[in-house]
């Protein structure tokens, strides 16, 4: 996608806008109904690729006269700010787009698996549900048994692919074709999850700001920015799944080892600390707010599936308000220094 958006510029000034618009979402659409269809297990990789190709390509053609049309629309002294809405709602919407569709594979495959979970032991049925990781896992365990179970898996993972890709076509074309839109509620909770994103990003924002100004020179200032949203946003958000158990073995390390239950309190009592620390981590991570808060306002977690919208605000009013107190913070540190004007002209 990025080669095409690279030389679609001269085009665009030669054919507009509306035309590459068109050309694109046409390729996208394209994309999408191969992503639907190609796929398979004995095709692998390949059956993809093809796909994605075509996705990238589309929306390569569709990013910059976009992005164009958005920022001409408003004057010149205006035209930053087009820009940096634009941005920001892109990126809130990948998000939020990764969450759904992964919401639907999930489903989809849980779907799929239950018949072939079905015939194994109650505690192997929930991990074997969970996802393709721990049902692959537990076929590998079972020798030349687990292969048909494996091969289930794959095919269900599969079949819950294609029902995201139709998921997504329909999610696009419906309001379209039908005049079918958002309800009030829906529009409702889109714009919560906006407003979050809008706080977290602003957070993000400032943080750069903040070091550019006091670092020796602007460019490190962001570099150390960089290095700090790394471990804000991929690091730390991990360190609660990466450090349990867990989740690190199929059906949790008790259920593996047969652990008896007071076998099992003993064991955890004498890993309080660790646990303390390890949760400590997690709770301080802003990005783990921004997640639980905005997969509650939108259901993708089972428990908020089908909640009014009051009763997710009254369980996650601790996140939200915990984003706003953590871009404030970051802002009045900020501003505890003298900002010198003439720095922000200057190259170094």
């Amino acid at each position: 996608g990025v080669p095409v958006a690279v030389i679609e510029t001269e085009y665009v000034k030669r054919t507009g806008t509306r035309r590459l618009l068109i050309l694109g979402t046409t390729i996208v659409t394209g994309g999408l109904v191969a992503a639907a269809t190609l796929p398979s297990i004995e095709g692998g990789y390949l059956s993809v690729l093809p796909a994605l190709m075509l996705i990238g390509m589309g929306m390569g053609l569709v990013m910059t006269p976009s992005t164009v049309a958005i920022t001409e629309s408003l004057p010149a002294e205006k035209q930053g700010v087009a820009s940096a809405l634009n941005d920001t709602v892109r990126e809130v919407g990948g998000a939020v787009g990764v969450a759904l569709l992964g919401s639907v594979l999930s489903a989809g495959y849980g779907s799929e698996i239950a018949g072939a979970a079905s015939q194994l032991p109650a505690e192997l049925q929930g991990p074997v549900k969970g996802g393709i990781g721990q049902a692959l896992y537990i076929a590998a365990q079972m020798g030349p048994d687990g292969e048909s179970l494996a091969q289930a898996a794959r095919q269900a993972f599969v079949d819950g692919w294609h029902q995201a890709i139709v998921f997504l076509a329909t999610a696009i074309l419906l309001p379209v074709v039908s005049g079918v839109g958002l309800t009030m509620g829906d529009a409702g909770r889109l714009m919560l999850t906006w407003a979050a994103g809008v706080l977290y990003l602003t957070a993000l924002f400032t943080l750069g700001f903040g070091l550019g100004l006091w670092a020796r020179s602007p460019a490190s200032g962001l570099i150390y920015a960089f290095a700090l949203w790394i471990l804000v946003v991929l690091v730390a958000p991990q360190i609660g799944d990466t450090m349990d158990p867990d989740n690190q073995v199929a059906g949790g390390v008790f259920a593996q080892l047969s652990v008896p239950k007071a076998e099992q309190d003993r064991i955890k009592a004498g890993f309080a600390g660790y646990e303390s620390f390890r949760n400590g981590i997690e709770v301080a991570s802003v990005t783990k707010h921004f997640e639980r808060f905005t997969f509650a306002v939108l259901g993708i977690k089972d428990t908020y599936t089908g909640a009014p919208l009051v009763k997710v605000m009254a369980e996650k009013q601790g996140d939200l308000l915990f984003l706003f107190l953590f871009s404030l913070g970051l802002g009045g540190l900020v501003l505890l220094r003298p900002i010198n004007p003439d720095r922000l002209t200057k190259e170094s």
